[in-house]
């Protein structure tokens, strides 16, 4: 089985108060099983209580560590 088409990354989009710009926070990671269940893994709890779940490749492309506005997706 490819593993990079059964991982995905979870994240929440979170509003900076000082400014309003909304950005993509990496909170954790989702694995589907054998019978098409999935495991979600997650580091932090989302304030708003929604979550982003995608493709492994989609968004992880920040520099240095730093989370990506939302308006680059």
């Amino acid at each position: 089985m490819d593993t990079r088409k059964s991982y995905k990354i979870v994240y929440t989009i979170v509003q900076r108060p000082r400014d309003g710009r909304k950005f993509w926070l990496r909170i954790g990671a989702a694995f589907v099983n054998a019978d098409g269940s999935w495991n979600v893994y997650l580091d932090a709890l989302p304030t708003n209580g929604q979550l982003q779940i995608r493709d492994a490749r989609a968004l992880d492309t920040s520099v240095d560590g730093r989370d990506l506005p939302a308006d680059a997706a």
